[in-house]
């Protein structure tokens, strides 16, 4: 039996070490690493939130307990090496709770963590889609990738140990690389591994990803600043009366350990998902009473939104990180603005100037240090995503009950370009299942030069529901209409079923047509890469669907003719496992031969022949 302060380790000789022969706060561990996490994080907790924590050589004993456990994990016990490396990255990323990055617990948070991918076999991209999902390896991969680049340019940065700093960097951009392949990942398009974002979980690639927002796209932004007088002077009377402290510890504490010591960061809470802070609201009335009118603040059904005044101490930072629980868009006012403090979000540094509203995405990897003297504050709000509908109370909530919705029309005609309607497919299907649609228009989401109009239509299928927002970009006489699908869930995947011919669930990004139910000639319609499927003699009810391999790429191409208007269709299929993730896009006559001439290659001979006829 070893005892080193609150582990404790008891084993027979000549026994394997199991999970349970290790206590810690009095709990054994287990095989679950949930659980596992859940048993470090309460014992770190009921240290940290009292006055041992301020004694250095408490934390010191903490600290050398859970190397133990580091060494328990490598040597013996993998399914600890989760919870394990998360603790060394949420309580001791900073040295001496100071500015500092402890280098040593941060390597060791990144060895841990990539000892966890592959015990949870998430480090295997052969993986179906659905497992890869149900096993939150997503979330592992982006964290690993986070932790290799940050803790790598740290080494660097401190000019210590170069070889580990270029082995680190080079392991995060290995990682981001190799994921790119995965079909979860394939389609969005990033470049670099600073362009990692979780919001694209939710809005698929017609939206405009992008760390920082201009705040001409959001009237949040302009709203801030035009009420800055207002939130200083609230600020001002809690500071002058000292009761910021005392208002922080009474209302929603921040546990995350984002910062080096308890109160460094500390955001004074006014209104958290839709509740106002009584005793900070008894204080700031004024200030609550404006941010109760903001819909997107008070009105929003995403996870952790809401503003607070927030507080960073000079020689303080805040770690890296990204918000996981899209979708969300933050937005920061200055009101006490010091010189010394700055942001990094993505590739962007920012700086904060006092009446100034800064809109920025924080699904983006980013941390915060200020290296000035006195205290920062900001109002800071987090707010639905303007590209949201799912979760704002002002726009319709995208459920099955909207099956009761009268069918869509045709969008308007563009304004500009090549006149052209914007159709939900759904909406012209001649089949029974076509039960119920809607489109509205949507604020200006992807913020290109030349977008004209953006909707987003609803659609019900057999009982599966389907959401797109279609985009339209013109450019002179020629015009695209780009449609891409809108998540109603992210990690709930069904089982593939027979006859199907793409298994998924909304939590994906794909077409919903798991038959061909529209209408067209065979004279009309071509398929590129594949064989075309007789339509015409085939009843709707009995239609068959596509036939996919069960792993690869696929692109497919539809032509419809509708009332003299012709359109193509262009399907890309990632499948691995009989799940398949894809993405759509439509293209008006006059984009459609270009297309084609790009991608001559794939085009099988007939269906190049069958487009010209």
């Amino acid at each position: 039996m070893r005892c080193v302060g609150r582990l404790l380790l008891i084993v027979s000789a000549g026994a394997q070490i199991q999970e349970s022969d290790i206590f810690l706060g009095g709990s054994a561990f287990t095989s679950n690493e949930s659980e596992n996490l859940g048993i470090i994080y309460k014992w770190l907790d009921d240290i940290m939130w009292s006055t041992s924590w301020d004694d250095a050589s408490h934390r010191l004993l903490a600290y050398q307990q859970l190397r133990q456990l580091a060494e328990v994990s490598t040597n013996h016990l993998p399914s600890l090496a989760f919870g394990v490396g998360q603790a060394f990255y949420s309580y001791f990323w900073f040295e001496e709770n100071g500015p500092r990055i402890q280098l040593e617990a941060a390597e060791l948070s990144v060895h841990l963590r990539d000892l966890s991918l592959k015990h949870s076999g998430c480090s295997d991209l052969s993986l179906g889609v659905g497992t890869f999902l149900s096993k939150v390896c997503h979330e592992r991969w982006l964290f690993l990738i986070m932790l290799c680049a940050e803790v790598g340019a740290a080494f660097a940065k401190r000019r210590q140990n170069l070889s580990k700093a270029a082995a680190l960097l080079q392991r995060g951009n290995d990682l981001f690389e190799e994921l790119q392949q995965y079909p979860f990942f394939s389609f969005r398009k990033w470049e670099n591994l600073y362009d990692i974002n979780t919001n694209s979980h939710v809005f698929p690639e017609g939206f405009r990803q992008r760390p920082v927002w201009p705040n001409s796209a959001v009237p949040l932004a302009g709203w801030l600043e035009e009420n800055y007088q207002t939130f200083r002077e609230d600020l001002d009377l809690i500071l002058n009366r000292s009761l910021f402290d005392t208002l922080y510890f009474m209302g929603h504490v921040s546990m995350t350990q984002f910062s080096g010591r308890r109160e460094s960061w500390a955001p004074l809470n006014l209104i958290h998902n839709r509740e106002l802070a009584p005793h900070a609201c008894e204080v700031a009335n004024r200030s609550c009473d404006l941010l109760r009118s903001r819909p997107e603040i008070a009105r929003c059904h995403a996870k952790d939104v809401g503003a607070a005044f927030a507080r960073l101490q000079p020689g303080m930072g805040i770690k890296p990180h990204l918000w996981n629980a899209p979708p969300r868009l933050a937005a920061h006012l200055g009101l006490r603005t010091p010189h010394g403090a700055s942001m990094a979000v993505g590739e962007h540094h920012l700086s904060w100037d006092e009446g100034q509203a800064l809109v920025f995405d924080d699904t983006y990897i980013h941390s915060v240090n200020h290296e000035g003297t006195d205290d920062r504050y900001l109002l800071v709000t987090w707010f639905c995503h303007p590209c949201d509908t799912l979760h704002a109370e002002d726009r319709p909530i995208l459920t099955s009950a909207v099956q009761q919705r009268p069918e869509a029309q045709m969008a308007g005609s563009v304004t500009g370009g090549t006149p052209q309607q914007v159709y939900d497919l759904h909406s012209h299907l001649e089949h029974p299942l076509a039960q119920g649609s809607w489109q509205q228009e949507l604020p200006e989401c992807a913020l290109g030069p030349h977008s004209l109009r953006h909707t987003i239509s609803y659609s019900n299928l057999n009982g599966q529901e389907q959401i797109q927002e279609t985009e339209v970009t013109c450019s002179g006489d020629d015009c695209e209409t780009t449609t891409s699908n809108v998540l109603l869930q992210i990690i709930r995947v069904r089982e593939p079923k027979a006859k199907r011919m793409c298994s998924g669930s909304p939590g994906l990004i794909w077409d919903g047509l798991d038959t061909v139910v529209h209408r067209v000639t065979n004279s009309a319609r071509r398929v590129l890469g594949y064989a075309p499927v007789e339509t015409e003699k085939t009843p709707h009810e009995n239609l068959q669907p596509l036939a996919l391999r069960s792993e690869g790429v696929m692109k497919m191409y539809t032509y419809s003719n509708n009332n003299g208007q012709e359109e193509m269709k262009e399907v890309q299929s990632h499948c691995k496992d009989g799940t398949c993730v894809q993405r759509s896009r439509i293209f008006a006559p006059s984009s459609v031969k270009e297309h084609l001439q790009h991608d001559a290659k794939e085009i099988r001979p007939q269906a190049a022949q069958a487009y010209q006829a």
